[in-house]
């Protein structure tokens, strides 16, 4: 179970569009979500926890551009959604705007599917797939704290179903811990549902 008491977020902004990166620290390991420039800068600031895995809630440049640094300083996985995978490999080519990021990013060494379990230190986390802003967009549900992590808040609302859980998701803003951002936004969940087992 995560201790809230002990886990803590924290937030780099990063890159030509000031795109937030955010880890989550728990137990002495953090997971590092959309690191978009700057990885090794990241893992400086990192040098006091041990970095276990490197995701990206999807394969813009801006998400992803300092994923290969963060992954050769620390050594931890990259994580991305499979369809999302090849756009990410090109995230330091010039995008649509003309903008280019600090390098590809690296072949994933985990492709996330809608129910994977992402654990750091004491908390665990479970990937949903929401497909929009790009083919292979997801979030990640905290499974004991009630929040999401995403990279644009592109739904209403979605059925989220774990083994113990039944919950209908909403976006409903910015969670005032954080600093707002346009690009990745930590999200309250609106309502939580007990699966009634029978």
């Amino acid at each position: 179970m995560a201790d809230a008491k002990t886990d803590e977020i924290r937030n780099f902004v990063v890159g030509p569009i000031q795109t937030n990166c955010y880890a989550y620290v728990s137990g002495g390991a953090c997971m590092v979500v959309d690191p978009g420039a700057a990885g090794a800068a990241v893992a400086e600031h990192l040098a006091d926890v041990r970095v276990e895995c490197v995701v990206a809630t999807h394969g813009h440049g801006d998400h992803v551009g300092g994923a290969a640094a963060l992954v050769a300083a620390t050594g931890a996985p990259f994580c991305i959604n499979a369809a999302d995978a090849e756009r990410a490999m090109h995230a330091g080519e010039p995008s649509e705007l003309g903008i280019a990021y600090d390098d590809d990013a690296p072949a994933p060494d985990r492709e996330l599917s809608e129910g994977d379990v992402i654990s750091v230190g004491t908390a665990t986390f479970t990937v949903v797939e929401t497909p929009g802003h790009t083919p292979g967009g997801i979030v990640l549900l905290g499974l004991v704290a009630p929040f999401l992590i995403e990279g644009y808040p592109v739904f209403i609302a979605k059925r989220v179903e774990t083994s113990t859980t039944s919950m209908v998701v909403s976006v409903i803003g910015e969670a005032g811990v954080l600093v707002g951002g346009f690009m990745l936004r930590l999200l309250v969940i609106l309502a939580a549902l007990p699966v009634l087992f029978l």
